[in-house]
């Protein structure tokens, strides 16, 4: 059986140099900036500011394990309420280059500790599972899905 040592070396000794650290930050920031991350953020002719209590006024997709720590995506559904952290511009994709000149329209939500619905999973039955409880964690949403409580 090989050891997990021997298995770690090969895995570094196999990875691209040239990728090392490129993920790490988002393709248009150049290393040593920040993102820009505003404190406030006009979005619709409303003023969205860094400590507004938010909630989701509908459904918005899903929060995946990488935000939630949760095993399995939740519903980002009506009704769930958190804290606006700061504004963030959309980043590049694949498939998608943002304008440069676009107004910011995603922001981070710290969303507080409460009952989260899982999503449906592949295979499974289109009802959802019962409410987990969820700690609080970070997330990001565009503010189309938001409203102040």
């Amino acid at each position: 059986m090989t050891s997990p040592t021997v298995v770690l070396a090969f895995f570094v000794s196999w990875w691209p140099l040239s990728t090392c650290g490129e993920r790490a930050r988002p393709p248009s920031a150049a290393v040593g900036e920040r993102p820009e991350r505003p404190d406030e953020v006009r979005f619709e002719g409303r003023v969205w500011r860094a400590g507004d209590r938010v909630q989701l006024a509908s459904r918005a997709g899903t929060f995946k394990p990488a935000d939630t720590g949760y095993a399995i995506e939740v519903v980002a559904g009506p009704g769930q309420v958190g804290t606006l952290l700061y504004g963030e511009r959309r980043q590049p994709m694949p498939h998608f280059t943002p304008d440069p000149d676009e107004p910011i329209q995603i922001v981070r939500v710290r969303w507080d500790a409460q009952s989260w619905t899982p999503a449906p999973q592949l295979g499974a039955p289109e009802r959802p599972g019962p409410p987990v409880r969820l700690e609080a964690f970070e997330a990001t949403v565009h503010l189309s899905y938001l409203r102040k409580p």
